[in-house]
C-alpha cells in the first residue's frame, strides 16, 4: 500500500491552527474538485480561519464502499477486518508523525467513517506527535462506543474537545453492527458511553436530511455545532 501523505486544501487565513479531514473507504474520492470545494466551503462557512489539509491514506485497492461492504454481510468482515486494521496503523504511526512537518502551532481532526477511526487512534497515541492536538470531531464512526475503548483516558490528550456526531437513523452502522455482532454499536449512531469533561455527543439525528451514510448530510451539524459553541477554535 502507498504511503498516507497530508494534500494541502486551503492555506490558513488569520489563524495559525491546522484542519486534517480524513475521509473513510475509497479516500481517493476526495480528489474530485467539487468534493474538495464543497468541503472548504462548509468549514469556512462555520468560521474555521486556519488552514485546511486532506488526509490521503490507500484504501484504494477495493472499490468496496462501507455501503457495499454492509450489502456483503458476512462475506464482507475479512475486507473490514483488513482496512480495519490498517486504519489503526495510519491512526498510531503515520498521521502524528506526518504532522510534525507542519508549521502550524496547533492541529484538529475531521473524520468521517473509518476515517474517524485514523482520528481516534493518532488522538490515543499522540502523545507521539510534535504539536498540540486541540479537537477531534468524529462523523459516522464505525467505532464500538463502550468502555474498552478507553474514551476519556484518549479525549484527555485534548486541548479542547472530543465530538461525537451521531445519527440514530443511519441505516447503513445499523447494519454494520448487526454483520459484526456487536452488543454495543458504534458511536455514530449512538452516544459514546464514558462520560468525561472534554467529551461531547451530539444527536444529529433531526438533522439529517436522509437516512443515507453520506458525510454531506453532516454539514448542517457542523454549523449547528458551532452555532451552540461547541467547537471552539
Amino acid at each position: 500500500m502507498e504511503r498516507p501523505y497530508l494534500v494541502p486544501i486551503e492555506p490558513a487565513l488569520s489563524s495559525p491552527q491546522a484542519l486534517i479531514f480524513i475521509d473513510g473507504f475509497c479516500s481517493e474520492r476526495l480528489y474530485r474538485q467539487d468534493d474538495r470545494t464543497q468541503w472548504r466551503e462548509a468549514i469556512r462557512q462555520v468560521g474555521w480561519q486556519g488552514s485546511i489539509y486532506y488526509l490521503w491514506w490507500d484504501a484504494s485497492d477495493s472499490e468496496v464502499s462501507l455501503e457495499s461492504f454492509a450489502e456483503l454481510g458476512i462475506g464482507g468482515i475479512s475486507h473490514w477486518q483488513k482496512h480495519k486494521s490498517y486504519a489503526k496503523r495510519v491512526g498510531k504511526s503515520f498521521l502524528p508523525k506526518l504532522t510534525c512537518d507542519l508549521e502550524e502551532e496547533s492541529v484538529s481532526f475531521l473524520g468521517f467513517g473509518l476515517g474517524a477511526y485514523i482520528a481516534y487512534y493518532a488522538m490515543h497515541d499522540w502523545y507521539k506527535a510534535c504539536l498540540e492536538l486541540q479537537n477531534v470531531i468524529l462523523l459516522a464512526a464505525t467505532i464500538r462506543r463502550d468502555r474498552t475503548k478507553e474514551w476519556g483516558k484518549s479525549a484527555s490528550r485534548l486541548s479542547g474537545k472530543l465530538i461525537n456526531v451521531y445519527n440514530y437513523e443511519d441505516l447503513i452502522l445499523k447494519r454494520f453492527c448487526q454483520i459484526l455482532d456487536w452488543e454495543s454499536s458504534p458511536c455514530g449512531i449512538k452516544p459514546i458511553s464514558e462520560e468525561h469533561a472534554q467529551i461531547i455527543n451530539f444527536n444529529a439525528t433531526d438533522l439529517m436530511l436522509t437516512a443515507k451514510h453520506s458525510k454531506e448530510n453532516f454539514m448542517l451539524a457542523l454549523k449547528e455545532i458551532i452555532a451552540q459553541q461547541l467547537w471552539a477554535f
